[in-house]
């Protein structure tokens, strides 16, 4: 018999036996964190503003601001004032001749 095929039985096998590993606790362990995860994430309340329009408001966030604007004004906005219309548009409505004062030259 070839020796590592010795050592294979000699050594591996009883030692396997006695290492107290069992699968069924660690995947148990695993659902129990995953379900701490899950309830915890569920009872954190985001901080961000609300990103879902009410029924006759419109905001425009992020990339929708963005096209938004090149719908308006048919290019980049190119504002002198002092106004983030990305966080005011976010925020509340914003109309076209908004857009248009704070925007189109």
């Amino acid at each position: 018999m070839p020796p590592i095929i010795l050592v294979f039985f000699l050594v591996l096998i009883p030692a396997s036996q006695q290492y107290p590993f069992s699968l069924e606790s660690l995947n148990d362990q695993i659902i129990n964190e995953e379900v701490i995860e899950y309830m915890l994430e569920n009872s954190i309340r985001s901080s961000r503003t609300r990103r879902v329009p009410d029924e006759k408001k419109i905001y425009r966030c992020g990339r929708r601001i963005h096209s938004y604007v090149f719908a308006v004004c048919g290019k980049a906005c190119e504002s002198n004032t002092e106004v983030n219309i990305a966080s005011k548009c976010c925020r509340e409505e914003c109309t076209d001749d908004f857009i248009r004062k704070q925007c189109c030259p």
